[in-house]
C-alpha cells in the first residue's frame, strides 16, 4: 500500500455525506416567478428563517474533583505524574546483583480533576446543534512534582439530524445522523473498562483524542455506521525525530476508520478497522551525500473487535485488536526502519501485537469490578535484521504482558470512595538476543508491580 490513493476519496465521501445530509428532511422555498412578487418573497424568507431557530441552547457545566492515593511496588513507566500507569520496568542489576527498580513509591495527586461545559438544545430547523469543551490539569507535573497545568481533553461541534425516512413507507425503520468536528475520543476508543485509575485499562485499551471528522448513521434501530478521518495532535507516531504529528501531516492522509455497531436485547457487537498512513521522512542523503527528496511510506490496518452484554447493574464488556504500528493509540505497538536504498528512501515494517481485555461490573450503590488484560509482542511478518531501527515500542525486548485488576467502589449521592488493587506482569527477554523476527526468546523473566490505589471523587 504505497500509494494510497483511495484514502482521499474514502475523505471527500465522509465530508459531502455529512454536509449534505440535512437536505434530507429540509423543506425548499420556492422563488416566485413574478418579479413583483419579489419583496413579498424575500419578507417571508426571513419569517421562516426566524421560525426555524426554534431554539437558543443552554450550556451546561459539569466535571469533578478526584485525588488519587497511589502506592507502587516497582519503578514502572507511568504518565500523568504517575497516575497514568502502563507497566513496570525490566531489572537493572548492579555489579551486586541488586535490582534498582525494585524500589516503592507513594503518591498523592489530584490533578487528574476535570471541567468541562456542553452547549445543548440549539436547533435550527431540521439541524440540531451541540458543542463540547473539556479540560483537565494533566500537564507540567513530571514524577510526582512540578505545577498542574490545564490541557484540552475535548472541543468538537456535533450536528445531529433526527428521524430521517429510509424509504417511502411511513411505518419503515428510521435514521439518525450525527457529524462531529473537532477533537473527541478516537472512534477506536468503544466503551470504557471498568476500573477507577486514570488510565482507562491502558494499554490494553486505546486511549486517544484527536481532531476529526466523524459521521454516525444509526439505520433503523440495531445496525449504526461509523466512518471518521482523523489527525494527530497529542497521542501521535514515532519516528526518526521522536513522538510528533509531522509524520502524518507530511504523509497528507488522515488516518480512515470504518465500523459496523449492532445492537439488541442487551447485547451490542462492534467490528471495525483503522487505517494509517505516514511518511517517518521526506528528505535524506543517497549515495552521493546529497540531499533528496525520498518515497518514504508506511501504510498499516489495525483491526478490531468490541462485544458488551448490559442488564440492569450487570456490565461485561470485551475487546480485542490486532495493532500494526498503532502506538498513537496507546496500545504497545510500533514499527522499524528496515531496507535503504541508494536514492536515499527506506522500507518500514509494522510491529504486530495482540492485546484483549474483559471487564465486569455489577451493582450501583456498591459497586464490584474486575478488569483483565493481555498483550503479547508477535514480532514482524518478515524476517528482518535484529540491528534495524526501532520506532515506538521502548521495550522490544518486551515479550508478554498481563494485568489483572479488582475494585470495589462505594457510590453516596455526588461522592465516590474507590480501591482498587492492580497486579501488572511484564515478561521480558534478552536486550542483545532478538530473533529475526525481533522478538526475544532468550532470558525470558516475569516482572511485576502490584499498584495499591484509592481515590476520592466528587461529581458536579
Amino acid at each position: 500500500m504505497k500509494h494510497p490513493q483511495f484514502i482521499y476519496l474514502f475523505f471527500a465521501l465522509i465530508t459531502l455525506f455529512g454536509w449534505c445530509t440535512p437536505h434530507l428532511a429540509a423543506q425548499t422555498l420556492t422563488r416566485p416567478a413574478e418579479d413583483s412578487e419579489c419583496d413579498s418573497y424575500i419578507q417571508a424568507k426571513k419569517q421562516k428563517v426566524s421560525a426555524r431557530e426554534i431554539n437558543a441552547g443552554q450550556i451546561k457545566f459539569y466535571g469533578f474533583v478526584r485525588s488519587n492515593l497511589i502506592c507502587d511496588s516497582r519503578a514502572s513507566q507511568t504518565a500523568l505524574g504517575g497516575t497514568f500507569y502502563n507497566l513496570p520496568l525490566d531489572r537493572e542489576l548492579n555489579e551486586y546483583g541488586d535490582d534498582l527498580n525494585r524500589q516503592w513509591h507513594l503518591s498523592l495527586l489530584s490533578l487528574t480533576s476535570r471541567i468541562g461545559m456542553n452547549w445543548i438544545g440549539y436547533q435550527f430547523g431540521n439541524t440540531h446543534i451541540s458543542t463540547r469543551l473539556e479540560a483537565d490539569f494533566g500537564l507540567g507535573v513530571t514524577n510526582g512534582s512540578g505545577t498542574a497545568q490545564m490541557r484540552l481533553r475535548h472541543a468538537h461541534i456535533r450536528f445531529d439530524w433526527k428521524d430521517l425516512p429510509m424509504s417511502k413507507n411511513d411505518t419503515a425503520p428510521r435514521a439518525n445522523i450525527s457529524l462531529l468536528v473537532g477533537q473527541a475520543f478516537h472512534p477506536m476508543n468503544i466503551g470504557t473498562p471498568s476500573v477507577i485509575a486514570t488510565e482507562p485499562g491502558t494499554p490494553f485499551h486505546v486511549n486517544n483524542r484527536s481532531p476529526q471528522i466523524r459521521m454516525d448513521a444509526q439505520l433503523g434501530n440495531f445496525f449504526t455506521l461509523t466512518a471518521a478521518t482523523i489527525w494527530q495532535m497529542q497521542y501521535t507516531n514515532t519516528g526518526p525525530e521522536g513522538k510528533s504529528a509531522k509524520y502524518q501531516l507530511q504523509g497528507c492522509v488522515p488516518e480512515c476508520f470504518l465500523a459496523m455497531n449492532a445492537q439488541a436485547h442487551g447485547f451490542t457487537i462492534n467490528v471495525g478497522a483503522n487505517l494509517l498512513s505516514i511518511k517517518p521522512r521526506i528528505t535524506n542523503l543517497d549515495a552521493q551525500g546529497v540531499k533528496v527528496k525520498v518515497r518514504d511510506r508506511l501504510t498499516t490496518i489495525t483491526p478490531y473487535i468490541y462485544l458488551k452484554y448490559q442488564h440492569q447493574t450487570l456490565l461485561l464488556q470485551a475487546m480485542s485488536y490486532y495493532g500494526n504500528a498503532a502506538e498513537q493509540t496507546s496500545i504497545l505497538s510500533g514499527y522499524i526502519q528496515t531496507t535503504c536504498y541508494p536514492d536515499g528512501s527506506s522500507d518500514y515494517v509494522p510491529i504486530r501485537t495482540s492485546t484483549s481485555w474483559l471487564s465486569l461490573q455489577a451493582g450501583k450503590k456498591l459497586q464490584g469490578m474486575l478488569f483483565l488484560g493481555y498483550s503479547q509482542n508477535l514480532g514482524t511478518r518478515d524476517q528482518v535484521e535484529p540491528t534495524s531501527i526501532f520506532y515506538a515500542l521502548d521495550v522490544p525486548h518486551l515479550r508478554r504482558l498481563g494485568r489483572l485488576e479488582p475494585a470495589i467502589v462505594y457510590n453516596w449521592g455526588k461522592l465516590q470512595l474507590g480501591i482498587e488493587y492492580s497486579l501488572t506482569a511484564a515478561q521480558y527477554g534478552n536486550k542483545l538476543e532478538l530473533d529475526n523476527h525481533l522478538l526475544a526468546n532468550t532470558d525470558l523473566h516475569w516482572i511485576i508491580n502490584h499498584r495499591m490505589q484509592a481515590i476520592l471523587k466528587f461529581t458536579f
